[in-house]
C-alpha cells in the first residue's frame, strides 16, 4: 500500500485574494486538485490519498469530494473498480493533532501530523515511503514512473527523500523557483536544494517540482522540528531535507515526464489552462484534426511530421504527402542521428539545379525500400518535421519597391550561452507546422516573433500590425489577444487600452498602425538558387497547397525549415500618410518569443545587411582551424541598428556595436541566398 498526502490548504491570494482555495481552481473543466488525484489513482493497487486542507475551506471541499466520489463510482461501473473509497479529506484543525509541535506551521508539520494519524490508525510504519504532492500543481505526464523509482530508492537504508525534478528551458528561470543542485560524479543524487537563487548559474537548470517521496522517520523529524522551534515557526519540508543531507543522508531526484505547472500565479494558471485545454478539450491527435483549422493563436501547439517514403522529389519540386491518420506530435522527437534518407535530402535541397539528379535517384531508391507506406506514421519510422518562418527585410522604403545595401536591415536573434541550442549564434525563428498551410505558418510566425511599437508624429505609442498583402493568418483581434495573454506590456501603452482593443474596433484602430509586408516573388528566382523550391502539400493524395519557399534541412532536429521572403518598412514610421525622416530611434519593439520560455537565451538584433553579409562571406572562406584562431583572438564586432535585452526581448539600444561569433547553418544559407540572388537591388 502506498500512502499519498496532498497539501491543499493554500489561499490563492495572488489569484482570488484569499477567498477560495487555489487547489480547487479549475483547469477549464476539473479543478487542479482533481486532475492531480486522477493522476495518482492511475497508479492502481491499494493507493490511499489524503487531501490535507483547512477547515475554513470546508464549504468548498465537502461538495467537491462528494461530487468527485460520485464521478468515480460512475467510472467504476464501466471499468469494474471503485476508487471512491481511497480518497479522504482531512481538515488540519479537526482531523489532525495540532498540539504536535505546539502549533508550528509550514509544510513539514502538516505532513508529519498526517503521518502520525496514519501511524496511529495502523496504516503507516517506520521506514515506509509516503508520496507528498502540492495540490495546486498540474503534471502533464503520469507520476506512476516517478513513484515506482522513488519507492525503490527509499528502500536504501540511508536514502530519506526523492524529489521530482523538472528541466528548465533556461536556467535563469530558477530565480522564481526552488532548484536542485546535483552531487558531482553521482547519478540522481542531490547535493543541495536552493530556494529562488538570486544569481542562478547553468548548474541551476533542475527545478524542484511539487512532488516528493519521503521516508517516515518519526525520531528524525521530531528532533529536527524541536531544534528549529526556537528559531522559526514556519518550517518547510526543504529545510529538513537540507539538514538530512548535511548529516550524510541521501536525497535523490528523478526527472518528470511531460510538462509541469505551479498554478499559484495568474500567468502560470493561464498557461496551465491552455495546456490542459489543448490536450483534453480541443484535442489535436491526427492530421485529420488539422483540416480547415484557422490559425487564431500563436503557440506551437503541435508538430506535424511525415515519413520519408511519402516525399516525392524532382528537380525543383518537393511533394509532401500527408495521411489523415498520421499522428501529430506534441513535441519534436527526432532520432538521435538522422538516417541516410534525410541526410541525402539535406544534400539535395542545397545542390544547384541540373546537378541533383544522381542524388534524387538515390533518394528514390532508399525511400522505395518500404512498400507499405500507406499505413499511419509511427514513432519507429524516420520522421521529417516542418517549420515555417519569414526572412524579413527592413527596407526603410515606403512601398518596399527596392532594396539597397545601404538601407536594408535584417532582424535576427543572438542566442547567448544560456541557450540550450546553438549558444552564442545568430539564429532566425521558425514555428512548428500546426495547420495544413505552410504559408499561414510562415506569416503567423512573423506576427509572433517581431512585435514593433513606434512613436508617431504626435508622440503617441502605437503597435505595428505587420500584415501580409495576402489574407493575414491572424486577425487584429487575435494579434492583440496574443499580446495581452502573453503579458507583453508595451511601455507607453497602458494595459487597459490593450484589453479594450481586444473587443472594441475603434480602440483597436487607435492602437494599431498597420504596416504591409511585401512578399518577394520566389518563383521568379527559383531557377537561379538551389534552395528555393516549389513545395506541394497533399492530403490523402489530393493537393491542398503549393507555393515557393526558401528551404533548409536541419539534420539535428530533422526539420525542413520553410520560409517566405518579405520586406516591410519598420525602421521609419508613417504619420499623416508621410514617412518620417528622423533617426530610427523612434522604432521600438520586442521579440515576443523571448518572453515565452526558452527565449531568455535570445537577444533581438537588427543588423545592417551591408555589414553582416560581407562578414558572413569572410567567415565562410575560413578553414576550420582559421575560424578557431579567429575566435581565440576575441569576438568580432558589428554595428546594428537596434539591440535588445534578454528576458523582456525589448529593443532598447540603437546604433551600437555588438559582438558576434557565428551564425547557425540556416542563417548562413539565408545570407548566402540573399547575396547570390541580388535581392537588394530588385523585387
Amino acid at each position: 500500500m502506498l500512502n499519498v498526502i496532498i497539501l491543499a490548504g493554500g489561499n490563492g491570494t495572488r489569484l482570488l485574494g484569499d477567498e477560495y482555495p487555489k487547489a480547487l481552481i479549475r483547469l477549464a473543466l476539473p479543478p487542479v486538485l482533481e486532475v492531480l488525484v486522477d493522476n495518482v489513482l492511475a497508479f492502481g493497487g491499494d493507493t490511499q490519498i489524503y487531501v490535507v486542507t483547512r477547515s475554513k475551506w470546508r464549504q468548498f471541499f465537502d461538495p467537491w469530494v462528494a461530487g468527485y466520489r460520485g464521478r468515480l463510482s460512475q467510472r467504476s461501473a464501466l471499468d469494474g473498480g471503485d476508487a471512491s473509497s481511497r480518497v479522504h479529506i482531512l481538515y488540519e484543525e479537526i482531523d489532525l493533532d495540532a498540539t504536535i509541535f505546539d502549533g508550528a506551521t509550514g509544510t513539514l508539520p502538516a505532513v508529519y501530523r498526517c503521518m502520525r494519524r496514519l501511524d496511529t490508525e495502523g496504516n503507516l510504519r517506520g521506514g515506509d515511503p509516503v508520496l507528498i504532492l502540492y495540490g495546486d500543481n498540474y503534471f502533464e505526464g503520469s507520476l506512476g514512473k516517478f513513484a515506482e523509482q522513488a519507492v525503490a530508492s527509499l528502500r536504501e537504508p540511508t536514502c530519506v527523500l526523492v524529489n521530482a525534478a523538472y528541466r528548465l528551458s533556461d536556467y535563469r528561470l530558477a530565480k522564481q523557483l526552488g532548484v536542485i543542485r546535483q552531487q558531482p560524479g553521482s547519478d540522481f543524487r542531490i547535493a543541495a536544494i536552493l530556494e529562488k537563487p538570486d544569481r542562478p548559474t547553468p548548474a541551476d537548470s533542475l527545478a524542484s517540482a511539487g512532488c516528493y517521496a519521503l521516508k517516515y522517520d518519526q525520531k528524525a523529524i521530531e528532533d529536527f522540528v524541536r531544534s528549529r522551534s526556537n528559531e522559526q515557526r514556519n518550517i518547510d519540508l526543504g529545510y529538513y531535507i537540507q539538514d538530512e543531507i548535511k548529516k550524510g543522508r541521501i536525497a535523490k531526484y528523478f526527472p518528470l515526464v511531460g510538462a509541469w505547472f505551479d498554478t499559484g500565479t495568474p500567468r502560470n494558471l493561464i498557461q496551465a489552462v491552455k495546456h490542459y485545454v489543448e490536450r483534453h478539450v480541443d484535442r489535436v491527435l491526427t492530421v485529420r484534426d488539422l483540416v480547415d483549422v484557422r490559425r487564431e493563436s500563436l503557440a506551437d501547439k503541435c508538430f506535424v511530421a511525415v515519413r520519408h517514403s511519402k516525399l516525392e522529389v524532382s528537380d525543383g519540386e518537393l511533394k509532401i504527402n500527408f495521411l489523415s491518420s498520421d499522428a501529430v506530435d506534441r513535441k519534436k522527437e527526432p532520432a538521435d542521428v538522422a538516417g541516410p534518407a534525410l541526410a541525402l535530402l539535406a544534400k539535395i535541397v542545397s545542390t544547384p539545379r541540373g546537378k541533383r539528379q544522381p542524388e534524387i535517384e538515390h533518394f528514390q531508391r532508399l525511400t522505395q525500400r518500404n512498400p507499405d507506406s500507406s499505413t499511419p506514421l509511427h514513432a519507429a519510422d524516420e520522421k521529417l518535421y516542418f517549420s515555417g518562418g519569414v526572412l524579413l527585410f527592413d527596407t526603410r522604403e515606403p512601398a518596399a519597391a527596392s532594396f539597397n545595401t545601404n538601407q536594408t536591415r535584417i532582424p535576427l536573434q543572438r542566442r547567448d550561452f544560456g541557450a540550450r541550442r546553438d549558444p552564442d549564434r545568430l539564429t532566425m525563428p521558425a514555428g512548428g507546422l500546426d495547420t495544413l498551410s505552410l504559408a499561414d505558418c510562415c506569416y503567423a510566425e512573423l506576427q509572433e516573433e517581431f512585435i514593433c511599437y513606434v512613436e508617431d508624429e504626435a508622440h503617441r505609442r502605437r503597435i505595428l500590425y505587420l500584415a501580409p498583402q495576402r489574407t493575414a493568418p491572424l486577425s487584429q483581434e487575435a494579434f492583440v489577444r496574443h499580446i495581452v495573454e502573453k503579458g507583453l506590456m508595451v511601455p507607453g501603452i497602458d494595459p487597459h487600452s490593450l484589453r479594450l482593443a481586444q473587443v472594441s474596433e475603434h480602440a483597436r484602430d487607435a492602437l494599431l498602425l498597420t504596416e504591409h509586408v511585401f512578399e518577394v516573388d520566389l518563383a521568379r528566382i527559383a531557377h537561379a538558387h538551389p534552395q528555393v523550391w516549389k513545395l506541394i502539400l497533399c492530403l490523402d493524395g489530393e493537393e491542398i497547397e503549393s507555393g515557393y519557399f526558401f528551404v533548409s534541412l536541419d539534420l539535428a532536429t530533422q526539420t525542413l525549415e520553410c520560409r517566405k521572403v518579405a520586406a516591410a518598412n519598420i525602421a521609419y514610421v508613417r504619420g499623416n500618410d508621410t514617412y518620417a525622416v528622423e533617426p530610427a530611434d523612434r522604432l521600438f519593439g520586442r521579440l515576443a518569443g523571448i518572453a515565452d520560455g526558452e527565449g531568455l537565451g535570445r537577444l533581438p538584433l537588427i543588423f545592417d545587411a551591408n555589414s553582416l553579409i560581407p562578414y558572413q562571406r569572410q567567415v565562410d572562406e575560413l578553414s576550420r582551424d582559421g575560424f578557431a584562431r579567429r575566435l581565440l583572438t576575441g569576438p568580432d564586432v558589428l554595428r546594428v541598428l537596434c539591440a535588445g535585452e534578454a528576458g523582456t526581448g525589448r529593443l532598447n539600444c540603437f546604433n551600437v556595436a555588438v559582438p558576434v561569433a557565428a551564425t547557425t547553418k540556416t542563417v548562413a544559407e539565408i545570407l548566402q541566398f540573399v547575396n547570390d540572388s541580388g535581392l537588394f537591388y530588385t523585387v
